[in-house]
């Protein structure tokens, strides 16, 4: 399990899983948490108030608790929304994200990606949710003409639309938070 692992951590790793009687599997996750790269948010570099923030997180990459530890709540203004890409496994676990970045789900977008997503436990997932979540009083500026819930895209990554549509709901300041394919026009 520490193989992968400098000497120097893996006496500390054997030291701490010793002394908290840790399992093989409780040991492997730890030593995954070490290995895991550095958190890009780019939060450390953050500086003003936004009003609207989209956050796309590599969920294979960061952990609930990492995601907390993100300064959103510090660079958001009172009243502010929020859309988080979300995958179907974690769509009821995700709450302790936004509780911690102050935010209270409101609505989402379901992105149909008519394409299979692989085996999954239970199904093979074809959708990902785009959680919209406010912060104090924020309704969108424009309602109107409403926005279909449901988001039909092919191809590779996330549908380009959605900027658009998150630029028609809100006026800005805008902040886009791990961007990974989804890029600010």
């Amino acid at each position: 399990v520490v193989a992968a692992l400098t000497p120097a951590q893996q006496r500390t790793v054997l030291a701490e899983a010793k002394r908290k009687q840790w399992t093989i599997s409780e040991t492997r996750q730890h030593v995954r948490r070490l290995r895991r790269r550095p958190l890009d948010s780019g939060a450390a570099e953050l500086a003003g108030q936004f009003r609207v923030v989209l956050a796309d997180p590599d969920y294979e990459r960061m952990t609930l608790l990492d995601l907390e530890k993100v300064p959103v709540a510090a660079h958001t203004r009172t009243d502010s929304a929020l859309f988080l890409w979300c995958p179907e496994w974690l769509r009821f676990k995700i709450k302790i994200v936004l509780d911690a970045w102050g935010f209270e789900h409101r609505s989402a977008f379901v992105w149909d990606r008519q394409e299979h997503g692989g085996p999954h436990a239970y199904l093979d997932v074809t959708h990902e949710h785009l959680l919209i979540a406010t912060r104090g009083h924020c309704p969108p500026d424009h309602p109107t003409p409403m926005l279909d819930s449901v988001i039909s895209h092919r191809g590779p990554g996330r549908p380009p639309q959605i900027i658009t549509d998150i630029q028609r709901l809100y006026d800005g300041p805008y902040l886009v938070l791990f961007p990974g394919d989804v890029v600010p026009q």
